[in-house]
């Protein structure tokens, strides 16, 4: 990953989503400036869309991976799948370093997404869980709506109706991909790892020897599921307790306080 992409994570992402309607701006200024990353959005919204567009291309056109069975989900590997894989962990390698510089800007929460993040995509390169690196992927598509929040507050369009209808899709979008795409592809992982947990070693259901070439070992340590499980969960949690900070912040900035409602 380049610097000024993997930069836009300071400012982009589901913990941003709060920060960027109601935490501590002043002090995230501050550190973005001595960051370099002011104006990250701008190259956050490329760099996300390019993500999402890869992501997408590949769960839309990679043969092998839309006949793939419980083996070749849980241990199989494609180089498709693991290009969007790569850019992530790149993305969330980069954010990792910066809610640890910055932690009292940034807050514990947004320290164990992006350490929960790194941690799931960079499993995947074991390989385990390849398949779902798309998947996660588009939790993501939130995160363009995000962007144009804070242009709109660069613009001088804070509390506009432009802002008020993005911050609707903010909220639409964040809900659709983070809470209800998110509890679907949740049950299909579960029901992978139980289904793995009962499989035999010995069989073989794949008959790709390529893309299970990399996954001799259909073993499934108890370590490595509380690890990569336990990552998904808390992701999950963050996820439901950001959509009420997001719609508590965007309800406090468009209802006129008591001083306005005097005037």
């Amino acid at each position: 990953m380049h610097l000024d992409s993997a930069s836009a994570t300071a400012t982009s992402g589901p913990a941003r989503e709060a920060l960027g309607l109601q935490a501590k701006r002043e002090n995230t200024v501050n550190a973005g400036k001595k960051l370099g990353i002011t104006t990250s959005p701008c190259a956050a919204l490329p760099t996300r869309l390019m993500h999402f567009a890869l992501a997408l291309w590949v769960m839309a056109s990679d043969k092998e991976r839309k006949g793939m069975n419980l083996e070749e989900r849980m241990w199989g590997y494609t180089g498709a799948a693991g290009m969007v894989q790569a850019l992530a962990a790149g993305y969330f390698l980069f954010d990792l370093t910066v809610m640890i510089r910055y932690l009292d800007v940034f807050g514990v929460g947004m320290l164990t997404h992006a350490s929960s993040c790194l941690l799931t995509y960079t499993l995947g390169f074991r390989p385990i869980f390849n398949y779902y690196g798309c998947v996660f992927m588009l939790y993501e598509l939130s995160t363009p709506f995000l962007n144009f929040h804070w242009f709109f507050d660069k613009l001088g369009m804070t509390g506009s109706k432009a802002q008020l209808y993005n911050g609707f899709a903010l909220i639409s979008v964040f809900f659709s991909c983070r809470i209800v795409w998110g509890a679907y592809s949740s049950v299909n992982i579960y029901r992978d790892v139980w289904n793995a947990l009962h499989f035999d070693p010995n069989s073989k259901l794949s008959t790709n020897d390529e893309m299970m070439r990399f996954g001799r070992d259909r073993s499934l340590p108890m370590w490595l599921v509380v690890l990569y499980l336990g990552g998904h969960i808390t992701l999950q949690v963050l996820n439901v307790f950001w959509l009420g900070k997001m719609i508590a912040a965007i309800k406090k900035r468009f209802t006129p306080s008591s001083a306005d409602k005097k005037k």
